[in-house]
């Protein structure tokens, strides 16, 4: 009979029922489970042999460390043991910590399969713990040789020339290092095959001329037999061969050639006596020359004609300028995303190309007008303003009522130019602040005549 937790009414008492009888027959053993585990003070009303099953784990069933038997109550005190008795409760390894039976109260040993195996016997109740393979290092073999067999367990990995082998036996290390650079082959210049070494080795040799020799880590050529330059080819494809091992240049008209011996070194130079210091050739094979002394001179020519040089060269070129937004003559608050200005000048004609991005236009107010032209307007009140468009990019500018029109218009003798809108039937007038926002982006293209 089993006592019901916490109760004790099913209880097996261990009675010889039928002693009466005359017969010697015995029930089973009292079981009894309860949510913990039995300790010296549960003796009341417990015979010998009682079983006690501590079912605190539920609803997960109860294992062997759970079951306890009474065997002494010596002195009133009850001795409960343990039906797990001596068995093993965890395995510790180098690592990681104690290791405890799973519920079926066993443990895994469990090999890498790399350098260690483990095998199980269940009907000898043994683990055998292998090596992956032989586990010893029997032989190791090179390029040629054969097989190196180990002395007393060890193989010795010896470099030479410039390989040097370092064992770390902290970290059962060999490391192999280059004590140099190791060339495989040399290719030549020009190419003409490429020479591998043999047993490590690579033979210069010198010829036609050219002595080798070596000292230390360096080779040295020497060309001093070569007899010096073999030919040269002229510009009319006559080829210059030496004499003795030389060739002389010499110079012509207006040519003049200076040699130094020390660094081999011959220096053309244009002589300078004749009037003009540079000739140009031309189509029809004329010439144009500039006379010595003369500056500001650009070489000009026109498809199929002759070179012509053409003054003042100051007055050809490209480049940027900083162009800035003004209102009322003031650029207080105003900042830019963007600002660029770009332009090419020919001769008295300047093309420009403004780009200006508003961030923020500023707290000043008054007509607007665009300053740091790249070049001052030509003085000339005859000559009519210089007009382009304003093309607005993506935010178009607020323009008074009948105006639809804005143009950037320059001012003779200055580096400034007005800002103008316009319409159909009315008269022009200058943009201001009003006409801008904390966004607009404008971009003005066009050209003026400017001072020579």
């Amino acid at each position: 009979m089993v006592r019901k937790t916490g109760l004790r009414d099913q209880r097996l008492n261990g009675l010889n029922i039928l002693a009466y009888m005359g017969v010697n027959s015995f029930q089973p053993p009292e079981v009894v489970t309860e949510k913990k585990s039995p300790g010296p003070q549960d003796k009341r009303n417990f015979q010998l042999g009682t079983i006690w099953i501590d079912v605190s784990s539920y609803p997960i069933s109860p294992t062997i460390s759970n079951v306890y038997i009474l065997v002494s109550l010596a002195n009133g005190v009850a001795s409960w043991a343990s039906f797990e008795g001596d068995n093993i409760i965890t395995l510790t390894g180098n690592t990681g910590g104690e290791v405890s039976p799973d519920v079926a109260q066993n443990i895994d040993i469990i090999g890498d399969d790399i350098t260690l195996t483990v095998s199980g016997n269940p009907g000898t109740h043994a683990l055998t713990i292998s090596l992956v393979g032989t586990g010893v290092l029997s032989t190791i073999t090179g390029n040629s040789g054969g097989a190196v067999g180990p002395t007393s367990g060890e193989i010795n990995i010896v470099g030479s020339g410039v390989i040097t082998v370092v064992g770390n036996p902290g970290t059962s290390t060999l490391t192999i290092v280059p004590s140099d650079s190791i060339a495989d082959s040399f290719d030549t210049d020009p190419a003409t095959g490429t020479a591998i070494p043999f047993l490590g080795l690579i033979t210069f040799e010198g010829t036609n001329g050219i002595v080798c020799s070596a000292s230390g880590s360096t080779i040295t050529l020497d060309g001093t037999g070569l007899g010096n330059v073999a030919s040269l080819q002229a510009g009319d494809s006559n080829i210059v061969t030496p004499t003795a091992g030389i060739i002389e240049i010499t110079g012509a008209s207006n040519i003049a050639t200076t040699g130094t011996v020390g660094p081999n070194t011959l220096t053309v130079n244009l002589d300078g006596i004749t009037q003009y210091s540079v000739q140009v050739g031309g189509a029809g094979n004329s010439l144009t020359q500039i006379p010595n002394g003369t500056t500001g001179q650009v070489l000009t020519a026109t498809t199929g004609g002759d070179p012509f040089w053409q003054t003042n060269a100051a007055t050809y070129g490209t480049g940027t300028f900083d162009a800035q937004l003004r209102f009322g003559g003031s650029n207080t608050g105003i900042t830019y995303f963007t600002k660029q200005g770009y332009y090419n000048r020919i001769a008295d004609v300047v093309f420009y190309s403004i780009y200006l991005g508003l961030s923020n236009k500023g707290s000043a107010t008054g007509d607007a007008t665009v300053i740091n032209l790249p070049f001052t307007v030509k003085n000339d009140s005859s000559i009519p303003e210089f007009h382009s468009q304003v093309i607005t990019n993506g935010f178009a500018l607020p323009l008074s009522v009948n105006y639809d029109f804005s143009y950037f218009s320059t001012i003779i003798n200055t580096t400034t130019a007005n800002l103008y809108q316009f319409g159909s039937g009315q008269v022009a007038i200058p943009l201001t602040e009003a006409n801008f926002n904390n966004n607009t982006d404008i971009t003005i293209q066009g050209w003026y005549q400017l001072e020579s």
